[in-house]
């Protein structure tokens, strides 16, 4: 028979790592009513802000559950206006 010993320590370290599960996952990961759970949101970067780029940009922000992280345009009047 293989008996398997486990140390007080390491059962407290597991036990104490369970109880603080849930305190660690955010409601904003798990979503609530003002914001979508992070395994339904979409994330993107933009490249180039003018022209069709700025349109995507504006069709993308008006999508529920979409955010944008990144932009990046040579022109920084582009690129900072977003």
């Amino acid at each position: 028979m293989n008996e398997r010993r486990i140390s007080r320590r390491r059962l407290l370290a597991s036990a104490a790592g369970l109880v603080a599960t849930p305190y660690v996952i955010t409601t904003a990961a798990l979503g609530n009513a003002e914001q979508t759970p992070a395994s339904e949101r979409v994330t993107l970067g933009h490249i180039g802000t003018g022209g069709q780029g700025g349109f995507l940009f504006r069709m993308f922000q008006a999508c529920k559950g979409c955010q944008s992280v990144a932009v990046a345009d040579c022109y920084s009047d582009r690129r900072e206006a977003y």
